[in-house]
């Protein structure tokens, strides 16, 4: 670092200036005012805080100006600057200037390492929030399944009117799974024998199988179940999660339930809490509803 001493000539012509208040100097110099005689020292540091330097400093001093364009004024620490209190420190009373002859301000930015780990953080801390957060409840869950059954249901019952063939439901209670076959007979005999054919042309959206047949398995934890009931819906017992007879629903050509009048209940609960009841009613009209236990009492 080169220290450099000029004498008051080079201030004979220099404009006042205001050391930085940030400095803890606030000082003016004014040779015409005050007749001061400043003995200035200039060192070469690096870019910092800085003040416009005077113009007969900047014109009759090159040599004084830095290869990184940083020059700092003050004075030694064992003195006290005119109109400033008295500071520690040996850099106390220095202000630092850039080469353009402005004040450079100290904005500290991040570095690219700092930003990469700052984002690894932020990936961790949502890769543990994000699952939690979008993880549905029990509760949902039994809903959701009593609402995909409804409408299963009530494709297959229009897909019977519309192919004017019989059409079966089944409930597989101990593989947790329903799938759905068609009369496929030549003469429309309303037989049949619960293949993977019938299953095909039933419609049903399989998505998974069972026992050798495609069908519609329930969401993991789902099962066919009365859960913490007491009492079914609409006056239906609680006895078998599945209140059909031989565990099936069918359909005519016309969409009316076989035999005529027939009716029942399906249950559907989750095994992680006993509490989260769904329930899905078929009357004899075909119609279906969809029921969700909450506080002891039915709702739809």
């Amino acid at each position: 670092m080169l220290d450099c001493t000029h004498s008051t000539r080079l201030w004979r012509n220099a404009t006042p200036v205001a050391l930085s208040q940030e400095g803890g100097v606030r000082a003016v110099i004014d040779r015409a005012a005050r007749g001061l005689h400043l003995e200035s020292r200039f060192r070469m540091l690096c870019p910092a805080q800085a003040l416009p330097l005077p113009p007969a400093l900047t014109a009759r001093s090159p040599e004084c100006m830095s290869r990184q364009g940083a020059i700092s004024l003050g004075y030694p620490s064992t003195e006290k600057a005119p109109g400033r209190p008295r500071l520690g420190g040996r850099m106390a009373g220095f202000v630092m200037l850039n080469r353009e002859g402005r004040m450079a301000r100290n904005t500290r930015g991040f570095t690219i390492i700092e930003m990469i780990v700052i984002m690894l953080l932020l990936a961790v801390a949502a890769s543990i929030a994000l699952p939690r957060a979008l993880k549905s409840s029990p509760q949902q869950q039994v809903d959701l399944a009593a609402r995909t059954l409804t409408r299963d249901l009530e494709q297959l019952r229009m897909r019977a009117i519309a192919s004017k063939r019989s059409i079966r439901v089944r409930f597989y209670t101990g593989s947790q799974f329903y799938s759905a076959f068609m009369d496929i007979t030549p003469e429309r005999l309303e037989t049949i024998a619960e293949t993977s054919d019938e299953v095909r042309e039933s419609g049903l959206f399989t998505r998974g199988s069972a026992e050798g047949v495609p069908g519609v398995p329930l969401p993991t934890g789902v099962e066919f179940g009365v859960g913490s009931a007491t009492t079914g819906p609409a006056g239906y017992a609680v006895a078998d999660p599945v209140a059909l007879t031989n565990d099936y629903v069918e359909f005519d050509s016309r969409g009316m339930v076989k035999p005529p009048g027939s009716a029942g209940v399906v249950f559907i609960s989750h095994q992680e809490d006993p509490r989260a009841v769904a329930a899905v009613t078929i009357t004899g009209a075909s119609a279906f509803r969809t029921w969700r236990f909450r506080g002891g009492s039915w709702i739809h």
